[in-house]
């Protein structure tokens, strides 16, 4: 069995919490190190899942790994990453992929002159409930497409190692570039459409220095209404609503089941909505690592390619650019 050497860089809760434990789960993975700027993090990181090598620098990782997991900083992955690439390490990047567009360009061309693989961690496209809207909108179940509505967010929990997401200088910004990019993207491949942005509210309604509140509507190339709620102060129910001329679908983006009430549905002749419930085990996590893996053994493009994850950072930028915060909130 061909296996492959990953290094995990940036020790915090979507390493810990979410990533290494999916790791783990795969056959062809070894978890060759784990590295953080906090040395001590690393080691305690390390003897937890039985990792043999840690590291506070990620140069420590060249020449020892195949591939590498980015979780750190988002004012960081742009530097990480292109320092693995050029090193000919294949890279799993968290999102944002980069916190500007000229960054991103920069990762494109290193990737393309190294020969490696980049994929950007936009999990919500590993969503089962997600897979399965996307599914029964390219059925064309509901017709042509009017509206696509998403309100996500919460009273901010997130268990947080280095705080970063409040530092506008390593956030690169906050709701918008935090849960705005995974929108942006989650809604171009529902539709399968590129989006323009047509308004953007926001408010740093917590005094922290970034946004944490905002709303945001775009239209697509065939003039789908796409309208995005964004807080991190109150719960927003994190609810997925897409209505077309022949029907709608909804459901909670975190959940299990999917409305879908369509006249051209019917079972038996007779219903015409249906709950769909079919979970086929693993976290989102464990699908999306498996892919990138698969990538590698198989030489497959990564479904969250550079490419498409830098149209979020594209427009997660216009948004700043309309709000008059070209650089961040």
């Amino acid at each position: 069995m061909k296996r492959v050497r990953i290094g995990v860089i940036g020790c915090g809760a979507i390493s810990a919490d979410y990533r290494l434990p999916a790791l783990r789960e795969i056959a062809e993975v070894d978890i060759a190190a784990v590295v953080d700027a906090d040395l001590d993090r690393a080691r305690r990181t390390a003897e937890q899942f039985v990792v043999d090598d840690y590291y506070n620098d990620h140069r420590k990782l060249f020449g020892h790994v195949d591939a590498a997991l980015v979780a750190t900083p988002n004012s960081t992955h742009c530097p990480i990453s292109c320092d693995l690439m050029a090193h000919g390490i294949h890279v799993l990047c968290e999102k944002p992929m980069a916190v500007t567009t000229d960054e991103c360009s920069r990762m494109i061309k290193v990737r393309d002159e190294a020969g490696v693989k980049f994929m950007v961690g936009h999990t919500m496209r590993f969503y089962e409930i997600l897979e399965q809207a996307k599914h029964f909108i390219g059925l064309g179940a509901l017709g042509k497409i009017r509206r696509l509505e998403v309100q996500c967010g919460g009273v901010f929990g997130w268990p947080t190692r280095s705080g970063f997401y409040f530092d506008k200088s390593r956030a690169g910004g906050g709701v918008i570039i935090d849960l705005g990019c995974h929108l942006f993207d989650l809604s171009r491949w529902l539709l399968g459409e590129e989006l323009s942005i047509v308004s953007v509210q926001a408010e740093d309604k917590m005094n922290r220095g970034v946004e944490d509140e905002a709303s945001i509507c775009a239209v697509s190339k065939s003039g789908t209404e796409i309208v995005l709620g964004l807080s991190r102060n109150r719960s927003l129910g994190n609810d997925l609503r897409v209505e077309g001329e022949k029907g709608s679908l909804s459901c909670n983006i975190y959940g299990k089941g999917l409305s879908i009430s369509a006249t051209g549905l019917r079972l038996c002749g007779q219903v015409g909505k249906v709950i769909i419930q079919q979970p086929r085990g693993g976290s989102p996590y464990f699908h999306e690592m498996s892919h990138f893996v698969s990538c590698l053994l198989n030489g497959a493009l990564p479904m969250t390619s550079a490419e498409s994850s830098s149209v979020a950072v594209d427009l997660v930028q216009e948004c700043y650019h309309r709000l008059g915060l070209q650089d961040g909130a």
